[in-house]
């Protein structure tokens, strides 16, 4: 009897061994979902009794989809990358996001203001997006730093990264997610304007093994003070960058 019962459990288990698992997200329960991440109050992610993991797209297009939805697994897959690697990703989004705003500025001025040399305002129009760039760059690191201080040079690495934030959330970024999310990519850009600091450097908290609910206060306190010193400066460096495209202007008029 006995035997029996474990051959017919033997016959169950050969019946299930083919069945490939089922995938699904452990919030909306959707197997097509991209990756809810669920949060509980301290910022850390929830457990969960299934969740989706699935490689992030090593392309611009998948990482800035990734940056915007997808917190934990965009921190897993730069965390892995090297500091140089991360920086010229860095550099590249902020200089198509800064660019998309001083071409704004040089074109509205020109309408405006009437017609100039276009050589000079080509020259101011490059100058004032590598400087705010930079800046961009620069304010995205101090961020990532104040995060976790412990490693930092780990957090310079996830401060850069997060740099994909400003391209995502920008008109070309949309035209760049657009082929792949269809009309939904207005949704993510809508959900992601609320709250995707936090969500992201809890991720990065939880990556890091950073528990104590403490440490994970202060954290959010310094990268709040590490956020408003950033947009300070870089609101000093884009009034600076509309002065320097007058200039070029007035003096090539």
């Amino acid at each position: 009897m006995a035997r029996h019962r474990e051959s017919v459990h033997a016959r169950d288990d050969d019946a299930f061994a083919d069945v490939p698992p089922s995938v699904v997200c452990a919030v909306c329960g959707h197997a097509a979902c991209a990756g809810c991440v669920p949060r509980d109050t301290d910022g850390r992610i929830a457990s969960s009794v299934v969740a989706v993991v699935r490689p992030v797209d090593d392309t611009l297009q998948g990482l800035l989809i990734a940056a915007a939805s997808q917190p934990a697994l965009f921190v897993r897959a730069m965390d892995r990358r090297s500091h140089a690697s991360v920086l010229r990703f860095a550099l590249a989004c902020e200089a198509l996001a800064a660019l998309q705003v001083t071409a704004f500025i040089a074109g509205a001025l020109r309408v405006l203001l009437g017609p100039t040399s276009l050589v000079r305002l080509a020259v101011a129009t490059t100058v004032a997006t590598l400087v705010l760039a930079l800046v961009l760059v620069a304010g995205h690191a101090l961020w990532g730093v104040a995060v976790h201080r412990a490693e930092r040079a780990r957090s310079l690495r996830f401060g850069l990264a997060t740099c994909a934030w400003d391209l995502a959330l920008s008109p070309v970024g949309l035209v760049l997610m657009a082929p792949r999310l269809g009309g939904e990519v207005f949704a993510l850009v809508r959900r992601a304007s609320v709250g995707l600091p936090a969500a992201t450097s809890g991720a990065y908290l939880d990556h890091v093994g950073v528990d104590d609910p403490d440490e994970r206060r202060l954290a959010r306190r310094r990268s709040l003070t590490a956020a408003i010193v950033g947009t300070v400066a870089g609101a000093f460096v884009a009034i600076a960058a509309l002065g320097g495209i007058l200039l070029a202007w007035w003096s090539g008029s």
